[in-house]
């Protein structure tokens, strides 16, 4: 500790003492001593310790806190992905992969959709599904009817994009049965 730290000790304890001793006994201190030379005191004293704060908060190197990398997310499975990636594989026009998975998938979910938000039967969504009037979208109805009229313009804007046909036709199943999930629910 330094030397003015010891007389700041010093002149603190002198101080606690004689506040100790003014609380104990208040006839020690007469008006005009209380009222000056106290307050005064402790106001100096109060104004050398917050000097002796701020010179020590000066000379301080800055210390701020190591905040250590964020944790990474791992990638958490979407409901759909493996659907999403059958039908990517699907789309392509060099492959037959998962065709059938796909016909399966969306033929359970089409019968699902039709039977819960157009009230029939299962019987009857399969007829719908197979005449191809569960939907206005050819594209759409052309996924589960071979009875689907697709118009010539469309079928040459398919034949000229990078997917296949089975891939254009299951997208717009997709997402004709989901816009009739959320319209008519």
């Amino acid at each position: 500790m330094s030397a003015a730290g010891r007389v700041l000790v010093a002149v603190g304890t002198v101080t606690a003492v004689l506040g100790l001793a003014l609380l104990v006994e208040p006839g020690l201190a007469s008006e005009v001593f209380a009222d000056q030379f106290y307050v005064s005191l402790v106001g100096v004293l109060a104004v050398l310790q917050g000097g002796r704060y701020a010179r020590d908060a000066w000379r301080s190197p800055v210390v701020g806190a190591e905040t250590g990398d964020p944790e990474l997310v791992e990638g958490v499975p979407t409901p759909g992905d493996g659907f999403d990636a059958a039908l990517d594989s699907a789309s392509d026009v060099h492959t037959i992969d998962g065709r059938s998975e796909i016909r399966e998938r969306l033929g359970g979910i089409a019968s699902v959709v039709l039977e819960r938000r157009r009230d029939c039967s299962p019987e009857q969504a399969r007829e719908q599904l197979a005449a191809g009037d569960w939907t206005d979208d050819p594209l759409a109805a052309a996924f589960f009817s071979d009875n689907a009229d697709i118009p010539l313009s469309i079928r040459l804007r398919i034949r000229v994009s990078s997917k296949s046909p089975f891939g254009v036709r299951a997208e717009h199943a997709a997402d004709e049965l989901e816009r009739i999930w959320r319209a008519e629910s």
